[in-house]
């Protein structure tokens, strides 16, 4: 299997000298490396020369900035803000050889969770090869602190654990999904929660894991905070304005919607005046023949997300960033077309409410089969890591 694994390598480096295809995430991070190398923290969430602006948590943007202590070895000129779409010889190289080091985490993640059989499938995923070795991100990457931290929990190392998903968690913002079944998993059989016959919870397991999480997530992100940045980040991060199909891949129940109309626009139905794809932008997708789905309801999501103090500063904060639209990547924007009128009242509430309603059934079964009594791992090995992949 090891023959394998260095063979799955091997493949990534003959890439290295094809020019093959690379999508605008290249120059995406690219840019992320000229901002976070030439620009004081405190510019990092504001900066907006290119549209590419910086939109992941703050644990990224330090893996950037690391990157780019490298990159001034290679070619200084690929971290300057104004050089857009730089891609010299030298600059692709570096960034190609990022993300195949990068999936050395996959490795040693998918190993410490299923062994040399495990490393070698996942290396071998064609899905990753493709999306993070051509298209280019980083993936496997992220991929591979998600399974080191489930591989902690299963062999009863909790706290780093758990510390190894708050670090995952900022550094992409999509791993959210994940975070209740950490919360429930975590809650029940690590800190033995119980609600009936009687109410009863490990008190120290539940304050270490607290302030193992506090101190990890407030470490990342104090940096940012404490510069005076703490609502841009949530704008870039939560980027509402767009709304919810942002492009006709959306990857939720609004792709089949987007579906929908493209077949029916085919078949001669609306006034065919909307957008058949996004031509690699970040945009809102113009549908043809159905409503549009428009970003009409940010302020009242985001005031329902975030309430109190901030609820005001936020809001303004939304608007303004509305009207710069270099805010939000200068490209979201929305149109009225198609045979039936927009809406004026995008559905993020139901939207919300659904897939809190699907995590129902996963958290119940979750909360039911996992023992309050003793280490949740001892009890069923290789549950948590269902869990997750469920």
């Amino acid at each position: 299997m090891w023959l394998l694994v260095g063979a799955a390598f091997l493949l990534r480096l003959f890439f290295l000298p094809l020019n093959l295809y690379r999508s605008t995430d290249f120059e995406v991070h690219r840019n992320w490396l000229a901002i976070t190398h030439s620009l004081p923290l405190s510019k990092w969430y504001f900066e907006k020369t290119s549209e590419w602006t910086l939109d992941y948590p703050p644990a990224f943007a330090y893996f950037e900035w690391i990157l780019s202590q490298i990159a001034q070895l290679c070619d200084p000129r690929m971290l300057e803000v104004s050089n857009l779409e730089y891609a010299s010889p030298e600059t692709v190289l570096f960034q190609r050889l990022s993300v195949v080091g990068g999936d050395a985490l996959l490795l040693w993640g998918a190993w410490r969770l299923g062994g040399s059989r495990s490393a070698a499938l996942v290396l071998c995923n064609s899905a990753l090869l493709m999306v993070d070795h051509i298209h280019f991100q980083y993936n496997g990457m992220l991929l591979g602190l998600l399974l080191l931290s489930a591989a902690d929990i299963e062999q009863g190392r909790t706290n780093r654990g758990a510390a190894i998903f708050c670090l995952l968690l900022s550094m992409k913002q999509i791993f959210l999904y994940v975070a209740p079944v950490y919360f429930i998993y975590l809650l029940r059989g690590h800190c033995g929660a119980t609600f009936a016959p009687r109410i009863n919870l490990r008190f120290w397991n539940f304050l270490s894991l607290g302030t193992v999480v506090l101190a990890t997530c407030l470490g990342l992100f104090a940096p940012v905070l404490l510069t005076g940045q703490a609502e841009q980040l949530v704008q870039r991060l939560f980027p509402f304005g767009r709304g919810l199909t942002h492009a006709y891949w959306a990857p939720n129940v609004w792709a089949f919607y987007n579906t929908a109309d493209r077949v029916l626009a085919k078949l001669g139905l609306g006034d065919q005046k909307g957008h058949s794809s996004t031509a690699g932008f970040a945009e809102v997708y113009e549908s043809s023949v159905l409503w549009t789905v428009p970003p009409k309801a940010r302020a009242k999501v985001y005031s329902g997300l975030w309430t109190g103090w901030k609820r005001r500063c936020v809001r303004s904060s939304f608007d303004s960033a509305q009207r710069s639209s270099s805010d939000l990547y200068a490209l979201a924007h929305n149109k009225v077309f198609g045979i039936l009128r927009p809406r004026t009242h995008g559905p993020y509430e139901a939207t919300f409410a659904l897939t809190l309603l699907a995590y129902i059934p996963l958290m119940v079964a979750m909360w039911r089969r996992t023992s309050p009594q003793n280490s949740a791992a001892q009890l069923n090995p290789g549950a948590f890591t269902l869990y997750v992949a469920l």
